[in-house]
């Protein structure tokens, strides 16, 4: 991390995300399954830059590719409802962003 320079402001936004995902599980008794998943994962990212010296900004949009993965507990309630809660986690990998548009040629 360095010191945020106010005359150029970045900003990254997750504009939406999905998954694909596979689940495998243990049953624990007749009501109870444990799980985990893993599977593929894709995002939207919108980013902006701006020189608010100029003031001039530059945006882009992305799609970008990734994987995901999770575990979770469900009970079942009754014959027909069941109650859920899990944790499901996802990268997108890392890209470097230059700063040549905005500082010309780059520094």
């Amino acid at each position: 991390m360095g010191v945020p320079d106010l005359d150029y402001p970045a900003k990254i936004d997750i504009r939406s995300a999905w998954s694909l995902q596979a689940r495998l599980g243990r049953i624990i008794n007749e009501q109870t399954l444990l799980y985990v998943t893993g599977g593929f994962a894709g995002a939207r990212i919108q980013s902006s830059f701006c020189d608010v010296t100029v003031p001039e900004c530059e945006s882009h949009s992305d799609s970008e590719n990734g994987w995901t993965a999770g575990l979770g507990i469900e009970h079942l309630l009754t014959d027909y409802l069941s109650i859920k809660a899990g944790y499901s986690y996802a990268d997108y990998g890392s890209r470097d962003l230059s700063t040549a548009v905005l500082y010309g040629d780059g520094y």
